[in-house]
């Protein structure tokens, strides 16, 4: 089995001393057949209070509000995993759930419904660009995201971006550039349509 250490920094400076409101943080992934969590510690500045929840979705949450003013904020985590990989497997292409676009029973529509309705407005740009890199009707979906994944990958300039907020899908083709977090809305959205 092997195991894994992750440390992931995340570090704001501000010009000027500043007062934080509560800071939400999902920090560790969850426990399941292929990954369990051995140990997770936080490395926190300014020091502040923490409180752990669970929200409805089963993750954990941890609460942090920072105490006083400061010019920099510094939050570190640092997890230790023990991993159980296992190749993915392609179900069989005679299942018409396993061929893009995914055919959801009833039930299963009732629970994703708020997670598979695009977010914002379809543009035809976004929905030409996505439909170009469709493949046969058959194909598994694993293999048309791992297309979609390889192609936002290789077909983009990532930059960074201090400003707020996500670009639209359709602002980052336009671009054929944003951030990590402009690549992830695009991939969402194009995967919503």
């Amino acid at each position: 089995m092997p195991r894994m250490s992750i440390r992931h920094e995340t570090r704001y400076s501000y010009g000027r001393p500043v007062r934080f409101g509560v800071h939400r943080m999902l920090l560790r992934p969850r426990d399941s057949h292929a990954g369990r969590i051995v140990s997770a510690t936080l490395e926190l500045f300014p020091p502040g209070r923490t409180a752990w929840t669970y929200d409805a979705l089963g993750n954990c949450v941890c609460w942090y509000q920072p105490e006083g003013e400061r010019n920099e904020l510094e939050i570190i985590s640092n997890l230790v995993m023990d991993r159980f990989p296992a190749e993915p497997v392609a179900l069989a292409v005679q299942d018409p759930n396993t061929a893009a676009p995914i055919n959801y029973t009833q039930a299963d529509r009732a629970v994703l419904a708020p997670f598979i309705a695009p977010a914002s407005e379809t543009d035809p740009g976004v929905l030409q660009w996505v439909r170009e890199r469709m493949g046969p009707p058959d194909e598994p979906v694993l293999d048309f995201l791992n297309r979609l994944n390889g192609t936002i990958h290789r077909g983009f300039s990532y930059g960074q971006r201090p400003e707020e907020g996500v670009q639209s899908p359709a602002e980052t083709l336009q671009r054929g550039a944003g951030t990590c977090r402009d690549f992830a809305w695009l991939m969402i959205e194009t995967l919503r349509i």
